[in-house]
């Protein structure tokens, strides 16, 4: 229900949109490396200006609301790759699992403590998408067969967050392009936005305006930005316990 969903500011809302997402096994997930090399891309701000008479001038989780994670836009994009192989020697160093790259957007203020919150282990209200998946077995059924692996270690645990901008290097798929347009003294500009497909609200960064209607500049010069949603991507290894032997 959009109504529903707009009476709470769009920076209160504790959700995940998931727009792709990753997952191969690998026989070692010690030596294995993450995929979803296309999930980041770069972008670029277009703007295209007119007179101002329209005459062209040149061309959930508990308490985060985690039924709200969707996918709004483009479809999710769900990538099976190769097996990865063991090193050189054939040692087993990790075991069997899985190699998961999640990638998306939300627009709630925290990103990072919607995320990965810190000092909340002994409080499951505050955990965030991380700590749950540190907690499987409290999760699910108490007897998960799956264990987050080294999260501690950049190789084997990473995660990206940023503000959504088409400038930006970002996840493929974040919201739709609409445009904006506003004025000056003598111009109307027409700025290229991202929205949310769903309820129609602005996710990207867009410029602030000044008295005039054009865009606020600070005092060094910069146009002074205003943030809406944040992006995210969420390199993880699943150790798989108990995983039945390769068959070579």
């Amino acid at each position: 229900d959009v109504k529903k969903v707009l009476e709470i500011p769009r920076k209160e809302r504790k959700q995940i949109f998931v727009t792709n997402m990753s997952v191969y096994f690998a026989d070692d997930i010690a030596t294995a490396k993450f995929g979803g090399e296309g999930f980041l891309k770069e972008g670029k701000r277009k703007k295209t200006t007119t007179g101002m008479f329209g005459m062209p001038r040149g061309m959930g989780f508990p308490g985060m609301m985690m039924p709200g994670m969707g996918m709004p836009g483009a479809p999710p994009k769900f990538a099976l790759k190769r097996y990865a192989k063991k090193g050189e020697t054939g040692e087993e160093v990790g075991g069997a699992g899985f190699v998961v790259t999640i990638a998306g957007y939300s627009p709630y203020k925290n990103i990072g403590g919607l995320m990965d919150p810190a000092g909340v282990e002994n409080d499951p209200n505050k955990w965030g998408v991380v700590t749950r998946l540190l907690h499987l077995d409290d999760i699910v059924d108490g007897n998960s067969p799956f264990k987050l692996y080294r999260k501690a270690e950049i190789e084997h645990f990473k995660l990206e967050t940023g503000e959504v901008a088409l400038d930006a290097k970002m996840p493929v798929g974040v919201g739709i392009e609409d445009t904006k347009s506003k004025k000056s003294r003598r111009e109307e500009i027409d700025e290229q936005i991202l929205i949310d497909p769903m309820t129609k609200e602005i996710i990207s960064r867009v410029a602030e305006l000044d008295e005039y209607g054009g865009e606020e500049i600070d005092r060094s010069g910069n146009v002074v930005y205003k943030v809406n949603d944040h992006w995210f991507r969420l390199d993880v290894k699943f150790a798989w316990r108990d995983a039945p032997e390769p068959n070579y």
